[in-house]
């Protein structure tokens, strides 16, 4: 009875064994052909995007309009692209683009030139605490500009130097580091307390003893770049070369302006040409040709000036001429004479 006991163990773990066996063998088998067999890849749809390109060549320097552009399918928008045409419309390239050509902001014209209008120059003029207000001055602001003229004449006793507004309701594009549209810098206190209600004096402590690097304070400003009529930029350039400038601040709708015409008008340097046409010497007026014509000391000083035509006066009323009498008629008759005085 032991004995048959034993033989049927010993066949069951036998019969164990080979199952165990062949549960390896098969495994092995399904992870060879698992392994031979190529997995199948699912191609992924590509996604479609509208991105705007150039409708033609379109060259720099002009601004564009709805017409100027189209509406193109891409995989994937360019970096600096854009989608909608109300981003574009109104914008200037800086340089040409040819058609079907993505538009992108680095081909897009930025900066201060911008904020000219047309027939301004942006021209930088040298400023210090007194020269620019205190330092009150803010891009988007607008100035007079008064100049001081020093004596030329060393020799002579008198002094020759002169003060005097030179130009009126200038726009203020840029002053020190800060151009126009950027937020300007907190201001600190002399107790160290900036516009946002920190103190600037306790930060910089405090990161010098964290050992961190220290803010340095702004630099004071030094050049100021003002918008500048094209015809009046020569008075500007000269009088800041020969004396100095001081920008005075003035109210946004304060619109006051002298009157030119009730004073000489200063030379040009280059005269016209004598064979203009009349209407070629009536383009020499214009803000380009007058500004091409020059101007020198001797006239921004006002030592040098054409005379002005007097202005008539519309207001006053017109005197008749004075007539003179005629002289008396003498009339003869037979041996008779006499004279004859008219009314």
């Amino acid at each position: 009875m032991q004995k048959a006991t034993r033989f049927a163990a010993l066949l069951l773990v036998a019969f164990a064994v080979l199952l165990l066996l062949l549960a390896v063998v098969l495994g092995m088998r399904g992870r060879s052909q698992t392994a031979s067999t190529p997995a199948l890849s699912i191609a992924p749809v590509p996604k479609h995007t509208q991105v705007l390109v150039a409708a033609r060549d379109l060259p720099a320097g002009e601004p564009l309009d709805a017409n100027d552009l189209r509406v193109a399918e891409v995989d994937r928008m360019p970096p600096g692209s854009y989608a909608e045409p109300t981003a574009l419309v109104g914008k200037i390239l800086s340089s040409p683009v040819a058609a079907d050509t993505v538009i992108t902001a680095n081909v897009l014209a930025h900066g201060l030139a911008l904020e000219l209008q047309p027939g301004e120059r942006a021209i930088a003029v040298p400023v210090d605490e007194l020269a620019g207000a205190g330092n009150r001055i803010v891009p988007g602001d607008y100035v007079d500009v008064f100049m001081n003229l020093r004596a030329r004449n060393r020799d002579r006793d008198d002094d020759d130097s002169q003060n005097r507004l030179l130009l009126s309701r200038l726009r203020v594009l840029s002053y020190g580091a800060q151009d126009l549209g950027q937020a300007p810098a907190p201001q600190a206190d002399e107790d160290g307390n900036d516009s946002s209600g920190g103190n600037a004096r306790a930060g910089s402590i405090a990161s010098r003893e964290s050992g961190g690097a220290s803010t340095a304070s702004p630099q004071a400003a030094r050049s100021a770049v003002l918008a500048v009529p094209v015809a009046q930029a020569n008075r500007l350039l000269l009088a800041a070369q020969g004396g100095k400038l001081f920008l005075a601040l003035r109210h946004p709708s304060d619109n006051g302006n002298p009157d030119e015409t009730l004073f000489p008008r200063p030379r040009n340097v280059l005269k016209p040409r004598l064979d203009l046409s009349p209407e070629r010497r009536d383009a020499v007026a214009t803000p380009e040709n007058d500004a091409y014509a020059g101007l020198d000391a001797g006239a921004l000083a006002g030592r040098d000036g054409a005379p002005t035509p007097p202005v008539r006066d519309n207001n006053a009323r017109a005197q008749p001429p004075r007539r003179t009498a005629p002289p008396p008629l003498e009339i003869i008759r037979g041996t008779q004479g006499g004279t004859l005085s008219p009314p």
